[in-house]
């Protein structure tokens, strides 16, 4: 028995609109030769899909009333707290009209507010009465946060980096130590309770319509929270974080060749998709300093943080008194 291929939105947007296969393969190609991700083209692929299939005709010969009308519609259609099909829909319009040259139709496009702040999942306050339920670990904790703003091809991808230690800090001012024989600060079970009611209750507020049969199905399932265990001992992850402190975006090991005919810079990156195998990445000398800019803090910004009882007002005095208690070991 033979299975027919379902065809994806982009495969079919390609058969039935005019020029919309002649367009994907130049944005395919601007991406390559920019060294851009391929995810964020499959997302631009498939909502341009969405608008060519809508009126049939290929998004770059639309008029403006046109996208207007279209845009108009997806943001109600899509109407969801972070609008990524709306965004999507943007910047996949405005990498189209900057691949034809179309700067008249790039200047029209609606300009997207950009997001100053990051979903709450747990509050600083919730964090607290988990820490300090009795059950879990009754105590003060802290932490060590070290801000990395890149990936192995230089494109902008903030993430924290952090330490926390495997015990706290109880109210008469002793340590304690984790439960769970050091495996883990909290329970797996805990923080999938407390997260999918955290995420139904953002839902709540977000999708108001949402029947109460959905919610009691939700409730109903156990939630899947990813917790892995540390690797190797703690001096190894301080090891390897310490790495990271005061490093730059590429070193110069890694620039492999530096063309001065064609203004070009050729770089080695590891690429996590396939197993971390090394390869390289070519780009203008433009696009070269426009990445390593990405990650250049600005003026005054602390990009290693202490928090709680590895802050600054604890370093002095009571962490000494605390390694002594821990008999001198390493946590």
């Amino acid at each position: 028995m033979c299975l027919k291929k379902r065809l994806t939105l982009v495969e079919i947007a390609q058969l039935e609109v005019p020029n919309f296969k002649e367009l994907s393969k130049q944005l395919t190609r601007s991406f390559v030769v920019n060294g851009k991700a391929q995810s964020t083209l499959n997302n631009y692929l498939r909502c341009l899909a969405h608008l060519g299939l809508h009126y049939k005709i290929s998004p770059e010969q639309l008029s403006e009333e046109q996208l207007q009308d279209y845009l108009y519609h997806c943001k109600n259609l899509h109407n969801t707290p972070s609008e990524s099909f709306f965004k999507h829909t943007v910047y996949g319009l405005r990498s189209v009209y900057k691949v034809l040259g179309l700067k008249d139709k790039r200047i029209s496009l609606p300009q997207i507010k950009a997001q100053n702040s990051l979903p709450v999942v747990l509050s600083k306050q919730e964090v607290k009465q988990l820490l300090k339920a009795p059950k879990h670990l009754g105590a003060k904790i802290g932490m060590l946060s070290i801000l990395h703003t890149w990936g192995q091809n230089r494109f902008l991808h903030p993430h924290l980096h952090c330490i926390v230690p495997g015990g706290g800090i109880t109210q008469k001012g002793n340590w304690k130590q984790v439960k769970n024989k050091d495996k883990f600060l909290f329970p797996v079970k805990a923080m999938r309770k407390v997260f999918r009611a955290k995420y139904v209750s953002e839902l709540r507020q977000q999708l108001p319509g949402i029947p109460q049969s959905l919610y009691d199905q939700l409730f109903s399932e156990n939630w899947v929270v990813y917790a892995k265990p540390p690797f190797s001992k703690a001096a190894n992850v301080v090891e390897y974080l310490g790495r990271y402190t005061h490093k730059i975006a590429i070193s110069n090991h890694r620039i492999k060749q530096r063309n001065k005919t064609t203004k070009e810079v050729t770089f080695s990156y590891k690429d996590d998709k396939q197993g971390a195998k090394n390869k390289q990445l070519t780009l203008s000398k433009a696009e070269f300093i426009r990445r390593f800019s990405l990650h250049i803090l600005p003026k005054g910004f602390t990009g290693i943080r202490h928090y709680g009882i590895l802050s600054s007002g604890w370093k002095k005095e009571k962490i000494p008194q605390f390694q002594i208690q821990l008999g001198g070991e390493n946590y």
